[in-house]
């Protein structure tokens, strides 16, 4: 339920980057942030409205950025765990949706280097990964930790030390560039561009993309410069949002098997007739003696709780309950904010 936003060009990049979080709410989180090139961080935990006043009260000016909407998987919603995610020597900015599924092995070996860590995310091991190895160039790190990681995303990255370009890579998870004049966008979601740009470049799975203010150059995992193929975008905002359907359940209804697609891609090993589940591997030896499991969900997730309790009782004989959750539990939290 991630959102992403950035900018590059000239005009002033706090107020583009809040209002692309604004057309992004309806995705769903519970911590939203904005990294300013040549001002610094600044984070909410709760609604884009109370980042939206921190950054009155704290402005960064600057001219490019990335930001970002959160919905929490690792670790609670907190500042420490809010995206943009940095390196240990406070570089390396970087906003990501999806995924690192071997986020736990990478995070020790790193830990063992003599790094430490602020957060509970996979996001910012990414982040750490790209620190270690950025020299002067920022999409050749990028692509070289990208070949460390398992698992999906989405992801734009920034550098202290370059103010006016973005590096971008999808893998599994969307990522769109609004062109504009003088001007570059960067998108989750394409709908969120409609008020500055109906030019859109996507990027496929393996993409890697340096942006800046009058370019934008695209290459694949082997190194090779891809064409840059832009379409227009002819629908109106309200129906891109929904995808034709006439509300957004119908939408999440017959967008579930893409949803299944998506969240079993790089995981299903077909030809070895396995599942890979990176985030389980560190304690695969406790879960073989596990005596009963709980399953936690609310609304749709309780359902498929409930189908994952039959399937499990099943095939691994082990006793399941599932349990109706509170989605309002991290509540009390909203409100807290920062800047850095």
């Amino acid at each position: 339920m991630c959102g992403i936003f950035g900018y590059v060009g000239g005009k002033d990049v706090t107020p583009i980057l809040v209002d692309g979080l604004r057309k992004l709410e309806y995705r769903g989180y519970d911590s939203a942030g904005v990294y300013v090139a040549g001002a610094g961080v600044a984070k909410a935990v709760g609604k884009v409205i109370m980042l939206a006043a921190e950054l009155e009260n704290n402005p960064k000016i600057g001219t490019a950025g990335i930001a970002h909407t959160r919905w929490a998987t690792h670790g609670v919603p907190s500042i420490e765990n809010a995206h943009p995610h940095t390196d240990h020597k406070s570089i390396i900015h970087l906003v990501h949706n999806g995924i690192i599924e071997n986020w736990a092995e990478l995070k020790n070996e790193l830990r063992e280097a003599g790094l430490t860590f602020v957060s509970e995310t996979d996001t910012e091991v990414l982040a750490q990964l790209i620190g270690i190895y950025y020299e002067d160039n920022l999409q050749a790190a990028v692509k070289k930790a990208l070949t460390r990681i398992r698992g999906t995303y989405g992801l734009a990255v920034m550098s202290t030390k370059v103010n006016n370009e973005i590096v971008l890579a999808r893998m599994g998870s969307p990522i769109v560039i609004g062109v504009g004049d003088g001007e570059h966008f960067v998108s989750s979601d394409p709908s969120a561009l409609l008020s500055y740009t109906k030019n859109v470049i996507y990027l496929d799975d393996g993409d890697i993309a340096l942006v800046t203010a009058d370019a934008c150059v695209i290459t694949n995992q082997r190194g090779d410069t891809k064409e840059t193929v832009t379409e227009v975008i002819n629908w109106d905002a309200v129906v891109l949002q929904k995808n034709g359907y006439d509300h957004y359940m119908q939408k999440e209804i017959f967008e579930a098997a893409e949803v299944v697609r998506a969240t079993t891609r790089g995981r299903m090993l077909v030809e070895e007739g396995v599942v890979k589940l990176g985030g389980l591997e560190s304690v695969a030896e406790k879960l073989s003696s596990i005596k009963r499991l709980m399953i936690v969900g609310c609304g749709s997730a309780y359902y498929a709780g409930a189908i994952g309790r039959l399937m499990i009782e099943e095939y691994a004989d082990v006793p399941v309950e599932i349990e109706l959750g509170s989605e309002y539990r991290y509540k009390k939290n909203f409100g807290s904010t920062t800047t850095a």
